[in-house]
């Protein structure tokens, strides 16, 4: 009995385009092709690659005559399916993402790649501005990528009603058993700490996401194992996904870099921290995808003011700068009794100092991994004490980022 398959499995197991597979069936160089509707079934296990040489008997080799089977020429091939957040699921060398962009030859998802890519610099109003056509656009894989970065981006800017109601327009026009509504969902609902859905419904099945998009939803199940305060099974889940990664995606492999990173500090590894961090770092500057490190600031427990802040003094305060931006909104949906005076009155360098004393770091430790004095340590948590009106770390804890 014929195994079939489709024309994206038989592409993907000969490492050519889907357009060639339609080609070749529609000439007849693929023995035993069929037409069902405006799509082809390919047998799984009965050819290889037509353009090496043929293994079987000349008989059995010789296709079938393209006149018997051939579609009249006035007949499109049908477009091939546009996939989720193209860039985030390409892979390019770091310091060549615009011309990632640039050789994508969809329009569409070129404009859709352009707003990953302002948002994934820190270019929050930007990426709204490329986002909001494709909004509730009939392309599922355009919608959906718009709505998921119109949700992050209006946290970014304090639009939080904004994101909320993004948020809702993923899955409105799908179910919610859709696997690619539940791995969108999945991403948001990460971002707001939401908790998983009752039924305990379990992630769905990746397989037909492109690899840099499945190496990112590794990432959030391991933000979600971090928020869970699973450390080492985080950290686990993050440093798998990077060795098996088949191609460098460069987007997702700093996102999973720093949730490696944040685990580490957490297990107080703090030299492995700094070498994955690092690693990020050199992956993102090339391009400015620097988003990630604005994003985690806190979580990273000082290691933006370790690693960049004499080292990289220009990168440094481009990381700040988001850092402002987005932890800000963050801190208004997380911790809404006393973020406020976290986010406004706060410098990052004494919300880092606060972050470490609250998960118990020492004066002496503190001023060691931030290369400064124990004097300026207790110079900053005494005005951050002033600041929030508190005077001990168990009341200090009620502030910083859980």
């Amino acid at each position: 009995m014929t195994n079939y398959e489709t024309v994206r499995q038989a592409a993907l197991r000969l490492g050519v385009t889907e357009r060639t597979i339609q080609l070749w069936a529609k000439s007849g160089q693929l023995v035993g092709a069929r037409k069902v509707g405006r799509d082809w079934m390919i047998p799984a296990d009965e050819f290889d690659d037509p353009d090496e040489e043929a293994t079987e008997t000349p008989e059995a080799a010789q296709p079938v005559e393209a006149e018997k089977i051939a579609e009249p020429e006035s007949e499109p091939l049908p477009p091939a399916p546009r996939i989720p957040m193209p860039l985030l699921s390409a892979a390019f060398e770091p310091g060549m993402c615009m011309e990632t962009i640039q050789a994508m030859t969809d329009p569409d998802t070129r404009g859709i790649a352009l707003a990953e890519y302002d948002y994934f610099r820190g270019q929050h109003e930007a990426a709204l501005q490329a986002a909001a056509p494709y909004l509730g656009h009939c392309d599922r894989a355009l919608s959906l990528s718009a709505a998921l970065i119109s949700c992050y981006a209006n946290v970014a800017v304090g639009r939080f009603e904004a994101a909320r109601q993004v948020f809702g327009m993923i899955g409105a026009a799908q179910p919610d058993d859709d696997a690619l509504t539940r791995v969108m969902r999945l991403v948001v609902e990460t971002l707001f700490h939401l908790p998983p859905p009752p039924d305990g419904a379990a992630l769905p099945s990746l397989s037909a996401l492109p690899e840099g998009m499945r190496l990112f939803v590794c990432y959030v199940m391991a933000h979600r194992a971090y928020l869970d305060g699973n450390y080492e099974r985080s950290l686990g889940l993050a440093e798998a996904a990077l060795a098996l990664g088949s191609r460098v995606y460069p987007i997702a492999s700093i996102y999973l870099k720093l949730i490696a990173a944040i685990n580490l500090m957490n297990l107080r590894r703090v030299d492995e921290a700094r070498r994955h961090f690092m690693s990020a770092w050199g992956q993102a500057r090339p391009d400015g995808l620097i988003e990630g490190f604005g994003e985690h600031h806190g979580l990273l427990q000082g290691l933006v003011e370790a690693c960049l802040r004499r080292d990289d003094p220009t990168g440094y305060e481009r990381v700040i700068e988001i850092t402002y931006k987005f932890s800000a909104g963050w801190r208004r949906i997380h911790n809404p009794k006393t973020s406020e005076m976290v986010a406004d009155n706060l410098t990052t360098m004494e919300f880092t100092i606060a972050m470490l004393v609250s998960k118990g770091w020492s004066y002496q430790g503190i001023a060691r991994h931030l290369d400064v004095s124990v004097s300026y340590i207790k110079k900053l948590i005494a005005m951050t004490y002033e600041k929030l009106g508190v005077a001990s770390r168990r009341e200090l804890k009620q502030y910083m980022l859980r």
